[in-house]
């Protein structure tokens, strides 16, 4: 069969905007809007786009469930985000609400935020003792774990030693 010729003599890029996305994909996952993003910088047309998404979807080459849930579980895993914050890390990579709030959901029924925090607080701040460091100290690490999105109630717990999620 062929490449598919525009007007009697250009090759459609199709075929290039395919084996890109699949170069990309290679590296790591990707949603949907991920993958457009990256393939319109290159500026591959948004048709081309378009059915290559399309044919990479249904080859399961993009899933944003499965992105979702791969996602939440490595970033709770490494404590890099959390809660609130990581529904809107979802959102930015193209993930909608709906998904986002199922995929932390489930990830964090599992997984627990206070164990997620202890875990976190073991592994960056050691050291760190609450009872005997300065008040400057403190709200630095509290504030870390806000950025992170924990709740009040958990950095408190953790800080503390009380389970929040018991």
């Amino acid at each position: 069969m062929g490449t598919p010729r525009l007007s009697g003599s250009e090759p459609v890029a199709g075929e290039q905007v395919y084996q890109r996305a699949l170069a990309l994909l290679t590296r790591r996952d990707h949603s949907a809007a991920e993958l457009e993003r990256k393939l319109s910088a290159r500026g591959f047309t948004p048709e081309a786009i378009g059915e290559v998404l399309g044919r990479l979807t249904g080859q399961g080459f993009i899933d944003d469930r499965r992105f979702a849930g791969r996602f939440t579980e490595s970033s709770l895993r490494s404590g890099r985000y959390v809660g609130k914050r990581l529904i809107l890390e979802l959102q930015r990579r193209g993930i909608s609400r709906q998904i986002a709030d199922e995929a932390v959901a489930e990830a964090s029924a599992e997984q627990g935020e206070s164990r997620v925090l202890a875990a976190l607080l073991a592994k960056r701040f050691s050291s760190f003792d609450p009872s005997t460091a300065s008040l400057q100290e403190q709200r630095r690490v509290f504030a870390y774990l806000q950025r992170k999105g924990f709740s009040i109630a958990a950095i408190r717990g953790g800080l503390s030693g009380v389970d929040e999620d018991e």
